[in-house]
């Protein structure tokens, strides 16, 4: 997924549909492109091949946010399974207007929509759609003000493709599985590196579970900012803080009182129980300094408000590689001693730090607290290092900083 010239893009694989009987290639979805121009908003669905006009079908499950969160509709599909339709999985998610595109038994392709009540067509009487069998697409148009859309404001949507019963919507419009399951045939998402089929990747449990984020401007889709960000943007190990920071603008967690950091690193070891809470620094962003412990190759991160909302960058979570600097702090391995009877501790470093300096700090936690300086610009001659501490501390965690001599 990207955006790029102002399009929002989507890939998908072919042969990842599911293949219950009656599915076909016709529904396999291959790639999704959405923009929009000051009117309409234009979506553009290609099928691995079309061999019939009146095979595919699409729901789309869209939320301009213009509705309390959570208070949308929480399906996708018109009947999609044998006792209503298929859910949606999280409630950003849920719907302000379903959206289905099919062609029903002699007519020609239609876009109706549904806010309660009934399926309709686009009120403003301007949206457009066409299923081209030569290239293997439908393309279709709706009106901003029929999607409530707001210019520059972020918009979640989940889609899925069927085959069309031939029926309007409303009447059963989507083709039921034989398999007395949902109706689904291939679904927009997946993840990066994994090849799954439509039913495993997401639709087994007659559930839909992935959606996108995308603002669509007057000139087109442009990317959502970040929403998560460090400082320094590119962690290194030399780092003592990282500063993190989570702008929930837009995302599931608007509208929460506290914004919590479940976080971990190096594959989630080492998770911070409980949640650290946030700080809110205003405009819906929240940060979090994150003493960074030693031999940390990535930070791991999630949010949620402490009521059960989560934000896990739809399913994916957060990574942030930490990358080795050089020399690292892990690479003075410390021969820690008490003389006997005396308070000197000495401190052996790798032989392949000879001719470095450095600054010494010490604490008595792993993982916490603050980091009291011993020493700056202090020689490794020879690989030993004596310092004079109380023996009184029994147990010392050392970072250095750790720098080529002048």
């Amino acid at each position: 997924v990207r955006v790029d010239q102002g399009e929002w893009l989507y890939r998908g694989e072919a042969n990842d549909h599911r293949t219950f009987g009656g599915a076909t290639v016709d529904s396999d979805i291959t790639e999704v492109r959405i923009t929009a121009d000051d009117t309409y908003v234009y979506f553009l669905v290609r099928m691995q091949e079309i061999s019939n006009a009146a095979i595919p079908a699409l729901g789309v499950a869209w939320n301009s946010r213009s509705r309390a969160p959570g208070s949308g509709h929480a399906w996708i599909g018109d009947a999609s399974t044998p006792s209503g339709s298929m859910a949606l999985g999280h409630p950003d998610q849920y719907a302000t207007r379903q959206i289905m595109v099919y062609t029903p038994q002699g007519g020609a392709p239609t876009i109706r929509l549904w806010d309660g009540g009934i399926w309709y067509g686009p009120p403003s009487g301007d949206a457009d759609v066409a299923v081209s069998e030569a290239h293997n697409a439908i393309e279709f148009r709706i009106h901003r003000d029929d999607l409530d859309l707001q210019d520059s404001f972020p918009v979640v949507f989940s889609m899925v493709s069927f085959r069309g019963s031939g029926s309007h919507a409303g009447s059963n419009s989507t083709y039921d599985s034989p398999d007395g399951n949902n109706d689904g045939i291939d679904v927009v998402g997946g993840t990066i590196g994994v090849s799954e089929n439509a039913w495993a990747r997401d639709l087994h449990d007659n559930t839909v579970h992935f959606f996108h984020e995308v603002i669509l401007t007057a000139e087109g889709a442009v990317p959502p900012p970040a929403a998560v960000s460090f400082v320094p943007a590119a962690p290194t190990t030399c780092d003592e803080t990282v500063n993190i920071f989570y702008r929930a603008e837009g995302r599931p967690l608007m509208h929460a009182e506290q914004v919590y950091i479940h976080l971990g690193r190096n594959g989630w070891q080492d998770i911070l129980s409980p949640s650290p809470a946030m700080t809110p620094l205003g405009d819906n962003v929240w940060s979090y300094a994150y003493p960074l412990p030693l031999r940390t190759q990535a930070i791991n991160l999630v949010f949620h408000d402490g009521q059960g909302t989560w934000d896990n960058n739809n399913l994916q979570d957060w990574a942030q590689t930490v990358t080795r600097c050089m020399p690292d702090p892990s690479d003075a391995e410390f021969d820690l001693q008490a003389s006997p009877g005396g308070d000197i501790w000495t401190f052996r470093f790798a032989d392949s730090l000879e001719g470095h300096l450095y600054d010494l700090y010490v604490r008595t936690n792993l993982l916490h607290g603050s980091w009291t300086p011993l020493g700056y610009d202090l020689p490794g001659n020879n690989g030993l290092l004596q310092i004079s501490l109380t023996n009184q501390i029994k147990t010392l965690f050392i970072r250095s900083g750790v720098r080529p001599a002048d």
